[in-house]
């Protein structure tokens, strides 16, 4: 009687110990697939950041030639009236 009584517990811990190896297995696969999708989240957030980065490097850079392009249009400009009010003057001292 001792005997099968130790054999059962014997064959109870064995099951235990097997079926905690199954579920230990499972939760390995869980804790591997939330890692993944994690790095791979990850990784399309960095792709996101590089994209933004890059478009704010050329917001800045075509910012920079706008500047550039109204400060050239404003000296032409300055320059243009006094070609035109020099011009009027000098048509105006011929007429008077």
């Amino acid at each position: 009687m001792r005997n099968k009584f130790l054999m059962l517990i014997s064959l109870g811990f064995a099951v235990s110990f097997s079926g905690c190896q199954e579920v230990n297995s499972r939760v390995q696969e869980q804790l591997d697939s939330i890692e993944q999708h994690a790095e791979d989240i990850d990784s399309a957030v960095n792709k996101g950041l590089d994209k933004v980065e890059d478009l704010d490097s050329t917001i800045t850079a075509k910012s920079r030639q706008l500047k550039s392009l109204d400060s050239i249009v404003r000296k032409t400009g300055t320059r243009l009236d006094s070609i035109v009010t020099k011009g009027a003057e000098e048509v105006n001292r011929r007429l008077n």
